[in-house]
């Protein structure tokens, strides 16, 4: 029971991250994508949160903060990093071509989407784009964008699954006990009808456990497991008492009960030589 309740949390934290642990990666991030805008925006003096980054690292890390990342796509986004830093040491990033600024352009904007799909909210410094250039945006220009907390209706939920998993659990061990019991009373009662039983009329006098009164009553059969009384006083069942027969008395219990007749349950079993004798009085 123990070990299904810990695989159950186990398995929520897994799929629930707790958000006050869990925004690390993405806040690096955020800090590598403000200092990418910044080189690409021709403000290298800006730059300065974008030292080397270990993609495997990160891209491990955001997975565990629910945004599974490409490696190679991490990869890629950093070595044009690295080649725009280069750039800006030895000229002037506005002078490049608009496909290459296209390119970055499109990295930001997967690192913007990495960074949303862990749910995080942070800041990031971004391109504010114009007209200019050729509709490529100025590279002087920069703006900062709050990235919001991803909403409660795109986070996925355990709570069902949960739900579900306890149900099916919760059925199984019912079935499982319902099915025992009943193999366990069946077993019982099989056991109960291989006695050999006779028919006999003993008369009978049954004291309750508790009770200093008397019961008349009648056995109408015998084994010795158990006998079958004739009596007009109904037993509950689950009662001991002690049932005397030719003046000896033993210890039973009642099986079952209706008006007219109750079955007892000898404990323990009548041996061999006192069930012979009652049998041929």
């Amino acid at each position: 029971m123990m070990l299904r309740t810990r695989l159950i949390a186990l398995f929520f934290l897994a799929w629930h991250p707790v958000p006050a642990l869990a925004c690390k990666a993405a806040d690096d991030l955020a800090d590598f994508h403000s200092g990418y805008a910044a080189l690409l925006s021709g403000r290298p003096a800006e730059a300065v949160n974008t030292s080397p980054l270990n993609p495997l690292d990160l891209v491990r890390r955001l997975g565990q903060e629910g945004a599974p990342v490409d490696v190679s796509e991490m990869a890629k986004v950093a070595a044009d990093l690295a080649l725009l830093a280069e750039t800006a040491q030895s000229g002037d990033v506005t002078e490049m071509s608009p496909a290459n600024f296209a390119r970055h352009v499109k990295n930001l904007e997967k690192i913007q989407d990495w960074i949303t799909a862990t749910g995080c909210e942070t800041e990031i410094t971004t391109l504010a784009p114009s007209a200019s250039r050729q509709g490529i945006g100025p590279r002087d220009t920069s703006q900062t964008t709050t990235i919001p907390p991803r909403s409660a209706e795109t986070t996925p939920s355990a709570l069902p699954v949960v739900i579900i998993l306890l149900t099916l659990v919760g059925g199984v061990c019912l079935a499982a006990y319902v099915f025992r019991r009943e193999v366990y009373k069946t077993l019982r009662l099989r056991g109960r009808r291989q006695e050999k039983r006779v028919p006999v009329s003993i008369e009978a006098l049954l004291i309750l456990e508790g009770h200093e009164t008397t019961i008349a009553a009648r056995a109408v059969d015998l084994s010795r497991g158990g006998t079958k009384l004739a009596t007009d006083t109904p037993l509950p069942e689950k009662t001991r008492l002690q049932i005397m027969l030719k003046d000896e008395t033993h210890a039973a219990t009642v099986a079952w009960s209706n008006n007219f007749y109750a079955g007892l349950s000898f404990s323990p079993p009548l041996s061999d030589e006192a069930f012979q004798k009652l049998k041929d009085s």
